[in-house]
Parts: C-alpha cells; structure tokens; sequence
C-alpha cells in the first residue's frame, strides 16, 4: 500500500484509534442507528432488561477493530439484531480473525 494510502485508510477507517476509542464510537453509532431504526431493528421491543434482550453487533467490534473497519461499518443498521441476553453474552468474540489485538 502506498504511504498516502495507507494515511487515507488511518484516517477514514479509525485504525489508529485505541480499542476502547473505537468501542465508544461504535457505541455511539449503534445507538444512533437503533433510535434511528427502532421498527426495524426491533420491532417487537425487546431490547432491555424487562423482557432479557440485547441489542448484538453481528460481527463483534473487537474483529472490526483488528481488521480496521471504520466504526460505521461495525455498528451498521444491517449488522445489528435483538438477541437474548444469556446468549449475546456467552458468544463473546469467537468468529474467525477476531484477536485481542492488531496483528504487528
């Protein structure tokens, strides 16, 4: 990749951001789009504590950030579904090229 490639692709992308910057800002954005996109996204409101739903990131935002995707991405309307809560939690980020950090 050419140097101003690459600078374009740290800008756009977040890639320089620390894990938890990037998390906030996927944070932010999912919420945005779930107001935004309520209907859609959970039309039989669930979401909460009172019926035991989470709001889950289909691709986990710890493998979004270690492959540089911009947060917009990770926290996309059509990535985002209501899912029972025990279950979201023990998925954890399992999915294939999902690690704790950025390869060097």
């Amino acid at each position: 990749m050419r140097p101003l490639s690459l600078l374009l692709c740290l800008v756009l992308c977040g890639c320089g951001q620390s894990y938890d910057e990037y998390r906030r800002e996927v944070d932010r954005v999912t919420e945005r789009n779930y107001r935004e996109y309520r209907a859609w996204i959970d039309p039989d409101g669930l979401r909460g504590r009172k019926h035991g739903y989470d709001l889950d990131h289909m691709w986990p935002a710890k493998m979004c950030w270690v492959h540089g995707w911009a947060p917009e991405t990770c926290a996309s309307v059509a990535l985002l579904r209501v899912m029972p809560a025990k279950q979201n939690r023990s998925e954890g980020c399992r999915m294939e090229g999902c690690r704790t950090r950025r390869p060097e």
